[in-house]
């Protein structure tokens, strides 16, 4: 298993917008080849909250057919890019070597 990890940062007044519009990229996302669940996780900073996300895939050729050749670019959807104030400049690729994770719905 793979995970795509990627940093993103929104304006405090825009981090409820930002939430609600991943929420509605899911299902795309979902519909990936080898796509293995999506993690978003927030951090509250000051004026701004930093956004981070992991997203699953089974293998290295998944996220390629996700992300495009170059695996290192993020994939923001056009409507997501007004409410990021900065980003990481490249997103990073983990192998999961062991896990132990209970995940309860937070729907």
């Amino acid at each position: 298993m793979i995970v795509r990890l990627w940093r993103g940062y929104t304006k405090a007044s825009n981090a409820a917008a930002y939430e609600a519009h991943v929420a509605t990229q899911r299902p795309k996302i979902a519909a990936s080849k080898g796509y293995g669940g999506l993690t978003l996780m927030r951090r509250d900073a000051g004026s701004e909250v930093e956004f981070v996300t992991l997203t699953f895939f089974e293998t290295m050729d998944d996220v390629k057919a996700f992300a495009g050749e170059d695996i290192t670019k993020a994939v923001i959807p056009g409507s997501l890019s007004s409410l990021i104030e900065h980003a990481a400049d490249e997103v990073e690729h983990y192998e999961v070597s062991s896990t132990d994770m209970i995940v309860h719905s937070l729907a």
